[in-house]
């Protein structure tokens, strides 16, 4: 498995430590991570509360950043919010994060490990969100550079390039449900239950206003 892809943080070396010892400190992510419990490998769908130590391979189908909240953990800088997808359901992580630079982008394959999971709650999503509310079962929290229980991978093989790039329910000798187009989809669509869209991501961000020179 790949490891995050952190920011580097080189090791000083020359104040009484030797080069081994200087090397155990900083952020727990920036060295190979071995669960030191055993995990259970799940689905997304199967998750539920108070199930202990899980495993999950998904990938990430939305991602943001939003602004620092009250009850922001002393030591975190801020928090992204993931919606991670397998080819049962979605879940929304929390990742804290101090010093440690995630490069996470739209279609990675990650691997989550957490120790504990939740029930998704409508206070969980903006007002208006509530169509987003309906395609994810459960949560979960976790700060991988203080807590050693928790950890995201990046994983990188080539060989599961394809593995949940498919629509969930979605069956080769059959017509995929809820398809709509994305007018449909604006017009009212979103409030039906299980609504599809099927899109080309061309661009992620707000929209950008460009003009000639001397307008």
């Amino acid at each position: 498995m790949s490891m995050p892809l952190p920011s580097t943080y080189p090791a000083k070396v020359g104040d009484g430590s030797t080069s081994g010892e200087a090397n155990e400190v900083g952020p727990p992510t920036l060295h190979p991570w071995e669960p030191r419990e055993q995990y259970k490998n799940i689905q997304i769908s199967k998750l539920v509360p108070c199930l202990g130590r899980v495993c999950l391979l998904g990938r990430v189908v939305n991602l943001y950043e939003p602004p620092p909240p009250n009850n922001m953990p002393a030591t975190a800088k801020g928090c992204f919010k993931l919606h991670i997808r397998d080819d049962s359901g979605t879940l929304m992580v929390r990742l804290w994060f101090a010093e440690v630079d995630y490069q996470l982008r739209l279609g990675q394959l990650v691997s989550v490990w957490t120790t504990q999971t939740t029930r998704i709650s409508h206070v969980d999503f903006p007002e208006g969100n509530h169509s987003m509310a309906q395609a994810i079962s459960s949560t979960t929290t976790i700060f991988p550079e203080r807590d050693k229980n928790s950890c995201i991978m990046v994983e990188e093989s080539l060989t599961e390039e394809k593995v949940f790039k498919e629509p969930i329910g979605y069956r080769s000798d059959e017509q995929l449900q809820g398809l709509v187009t994305l007018k449909h989809f604006v017009n009212g669509g979103h409030e039906s239950p299980n609504v599809k869209l099927l899109v080309c991501v061309k661009s992620v961000g707000g929209r950008k206003r460009c003009t000639g020179r001397g307008k």
